[in-house]
């Protein structure tokens, strides 16, 4: 609502601006005069009309992956994770954990694990840690970051998986939930802001940029745990879960498109995608497929690019999508 005052008066203060211009130019023939009037409605309710544009209600549904052997992934994150469920989504193979899936697509060979685009990876909540490490390495799980603060597992398609203390504000609805997906970005707080602006999402987190309104910070230095760029970083409420954006782990080159690795996309729900992708055009959003159903559903299904070519999926919220 302040947003749409704020623009209101702005646009009342353009008219006035335009008015008493008019008044300056009252020896202009009429045509001249009745044209700077008509450029100012124009403007001003189209200014009123992006005001009314409106965030989406999204939810997060899914991670998309694309594997050689979808019964092997689905009996890795069953076993590791034993409040998932196996279950089946608009015909893919699916591990269901809370209200999050991860939908298996199986391809005939390996794709690309380069950690190159915007979708690093994702993980569950612990407990303990120390003792789910050593269930998990008794069971043969390859770790290739060891606990703590955190345990960072090698998936079966060659995706990191990690596991983090929970805690009230870790994320997930339960000390064993599905708690995150984690994004890498050439700019951490320009995607924070464009997923609070765009999507909706709520800034779990305080930044410079909201008080310098300068979202482009330089990355800091290499530093533990893991030998990462840890700044600057963002973390913004998604439903159930948090998104983590952390900077390019490689910043000598740009992310590309996530389309093709084995983790392609993330899905969200809303409601009304027709609408919802008429709004998203409004702000500037790349639709990259529209008008496809979502797997064997009837349900529509649209791809949007978000920051740094992360392909996200939206999908129609209804009772035929869980």
């Amino acid at each position: 609502m302040r947003r749409a005052w704020s623009v209101r008066n702005r646009v009342v203060n353009f008219l006035s601006l335009v008015w008493q211009l008019e008044e300056r130019l009252a020896c202009v023939k009429v045509p001249w005069r009745f044209a700077i009037f008509v450029v100012a409605i124009f403007l001003a309710c189209n200014n009123l009309s992006r005001a009314q544009v409106r965030s989406p209600n999204v939810g997060f549904h899914h991670v998309h992956m694309k594997v050689v052997d979808p019964e092997q992934s689905i009996s890795f994150y069953t076993s590791s994770f034993t409040q998932t469920q196996r279950t089946e989504i608009a015909g893919w193979d699916a591990v269901r954990s809370e209200n999050a899936y991860l939908l298996f697509e199986k391809v005939l060979l390996p794709i690309s694990i380069e950690l190159d685009s915007a979708l690093w990876h994702f993980g569950w909540n612990s407990p303990d840690l120390i003792a789910d490490y050593r269930r998990l390495s008794a069971q043969g799980v390859d770790f290739f970051r060891v606990p703590p603060p955190s345990g960072h597992m090698m998936g079966p398609d060659g995706n990191d998986v990690e596991i983090s203390l929970y805690s009230p504000n870790s994320g997930g609805n339960g000390p064993r939930a599905f708690n995150h997906v984690h994004l890498m970005s050439d700019a951490p707080l320009c995607a924070a802001q464009w997923y609070e602006q765009v999507l909706g999402l709520r800034r779990i987190s305080v930044t410079d940029d909201r008080l310098t309104g300068n979202c482009r910070a330089p990355f800091g230095p290499r530093r533990d745990p893991g030998n990462q760029i840890h700044q600057p970083n963002a973390r913004l409420r998604l439903g159930d879960i948090i998104l983590f954006i952390y900077p390019n782990q490689r910043p000598s080159r740009t992310l590309v498109s996530s389309r093709g690795h084995v983790l392609d996309h993330i899905g969200l729900t809303v409601d009304g995608l027709t609408t919802t992708l008429a709004d998203l055009k409004v702000r500037g959003v790349k639709v990259l497929e529209s008008g496809y159903n979502f797997g064997d559903t009837t349900m529509q299904a649209a791809m949007i690019e978000g920051p740094d070519g992360l392909a996200i999926e939206l999908v129609e919220r209804s009772g035929q999508v869980p």
